[in-house]
């Protein structure tokens, strides 16, 4: 978080009711007046004490949201009109932190996808059951297509209506819960109003329940993004109600790629006709979009080791602030006070000193960073169901194809198929093509001869393909061989299953440690 546009330096001047500070702002005091105002803020700021509980403030998430994010990509809003969408709270339930220096339009798409994520799955769910169900009743239009054990009527509705409900709920549906952002939660145009607050965020991040780190490569980077995280973990070391969250900005657009890549796969296998050149067709795609998301995946994890590089290798005196850059001069000229120094003797009087700060990011705060990104599911089990839930609206136009023409046996076995791809199938596929690309990555960072590294990417690509292809091949194989479709069902999702669970057994134990794969060369990793 930065308290103003990036383009104007922060002057922290200090109002009363914290007496002598703001006489002490001006450039006409002397250097030791200046040394015993810094030494009051610090003294305000580093004892997080609530002052005036009027400065505790929030927003409604769906208020910064609205509009694809108006708060946060107007910078010309009338500071006393943003200001006006805040309200007094009693505590703050998520303090949202991020870098003004970050691209505005991934940290926008990453806040839609947390907050109305799940709205958007179950609503999108909903209106896919209820134009399957109108499209079993004859209601809404669609085609006969002869499949190998008959012919049966289908259509798109449910595929196309899911993905339409869900998108438009992405965008427009209003998130509870109050959050702070500092551009609506601190007046930007009152000086004394800002000053004031900006000595209290120390006070706001005690009263926050969770801290969500919206992060990009520039947030470890920004003075006031670090002592947000040092101020939250200071405050509530040892409050287990608190949680850190961290969370990559890559994820909107992973999401985005799972959903786009299933519907645009379903709606191909209920539009074509049923033959070998479908099935080839099939196959070809799958093979496509496994190449991009693997290139994806091998993106991301290039960026995470970056990330946990920035962490590991965290210094206080790296970080940037504005008052630096304007040496040390507001606006109009005035001497300010350098934010540095304020911080700095903040931070010494929570961490004992700088050093004890830093190796907290260095380990602490980077295993919990490192643990959520990587140990695990990519991105997070429940992340990847929710991302693949686009399964339920092209099963749903399936199941209602086979009840309209009397298999209700078959339609049985959907359901039963629909469950595991969707719980364990889909989520164990992404498992293996994470930890697949996460060798590639580490690959490319040895030296290797340019014929090796070029058959490293052969061999990770091909393995990714393969994964996509045989729970195709395995479950088909099933219902050719057993005929029955519900036995064939229960053992494709029996046999899925028990595989599932060895894989995250074998893949994605935490104890695998460091994305990093060495950090004895350094220049290996660029940002």
């Amino acid at each position: 978080m930065e308290l103003r546009n990036p383009e104007q330096p922060r002057a922290v001047l200090v109002p009363d009711p914290v007496p002598g500070i703001s006489e002490a702002s001006a450039a006409a005091r002397s250097e030791e007046q200046l040394a015993t105002a810094t030494a009051r803020i610090v003294g305000v700021v580093s004892g997080m004490k609530l002052r005036n509980p009027e400065l505790l403030r929030a927003v409604p998430a769906w208020v910064v949201l609205r509009q694809l994010g108006q708060v946060l990509r107007d910078t010309s809003s009338d500071p006393a009109k943003l200001y006006s969408l805040s309200e007094q709270v009693p505590f703050i339930k998520e303090f949202w932190s991020h870098s003004w220096h970050g691209s505005r339009f991934m940290k926008i798409w990453l806040l839609l996808v947390l907050k109305n994520g799940c709205p958007a799955v179950c609503v999108g769910i909903l209106v896919a059951f209820l134009a399957a169900f109108l499209s079993y009743l004859d209601i809404l239009p669609g085609w006969y297509k002869v499949h190998y054990s008959g012919e049966f009527k289908h259509s798109p509705w449910a595929m196309v209506s899911g993905v339409v409900a869900s998108l438009v709920t992405l965008l427009l549906w209003r998130p509870g819960g109050p959050v702070f952002l500092d551009r609506v939660c601190i007046h930007q145009g009152d000086e004394v109003l800002k000053s004031q607050a900006i000595l209290q965020l120390g006070a706001f991040l005690k009263s926050s329940r969770t801290l969500v780190v919206v992060w990009d490569p520039t947030y470890l980077s920004r003075l006031w993004c670090v002592f947000e995280l040092a101020a939250f973990f200071h405050s509530h070391k040892a409050d287990g109600r608190s949680k850190l969250v961290i969370k990559h900005v890559a994820l909107a657009p992973f999401m985005c790629f799972m959903v786009t890549q299933t519907a645009v796969m379903m709606v191909l296998e209920i539009c074509l006709p049923t033959s070998d050149l479908f099935l080839l067709v099939r196959v070809v795609y799958v093979c496509g979009v496994t190449v991009l998301f693997t290139h994806f995946l091998v993106k991301f994890w290039h960026d995470v080791a970056v990330a946990e590089q920035q962490f590991r290798r965290f210094s206080w005196h790296a970080v940037t602030c504005e008052c630096c850059a304007a040496n040390h001069r507001a606006a109009n000229g005035n001497r300010i006070p350098c934010d540095r120094v304020i911080l700095e003797k903040c931070v010494v009087r929570w961490f004992g000193s700088v050093e004890a700060l830093e190796a907290c990011v260095r380990n602490k705060i980077c295993d919990t960073f490192v643990a959520q990104v990587s140990g695990g599911f990519p991105f997070g089990y429940f992340w990847l169901v929710g991302g693949n839930f686009g399964v339920w609206y092209g099963h749903a136009d399936f199941f209602a194809a086979r009840m309209h023409g009397g298999d209700r046996w078959y339609a049985a076995s959907l359901l039963v198929t629909t469950v595991a791809w969707w719980l364990w199938v889909v989520p164990t596929n992404h498992l293996i093509f994470s930890r697949v690309a996460r060798w590639m990555q580490r690959k490319q960072q040895e030296k290797l001869s340019a014929p090796v590294l070029y058959a490293v990417k052969c061999a990770g690509y091909f393995a990714n393909i393969v994964n996509s292809n045989i729970p195709f091949l395995y479950q088909g194989g099933c219902y050719t061989v057993l005929g029955d479709p519900v036995l064939a069902a229960v053992v494709f999702a029996g046999t899925a299953l028990l595989f599932a669970a060895l894989s995250y057994q074998w893949l994605a134990n935490p104890t695998h440690g460091s994305v990093l794969p060495c950090l004895k060369n350094p220049s290996s990793l660029k940002t």
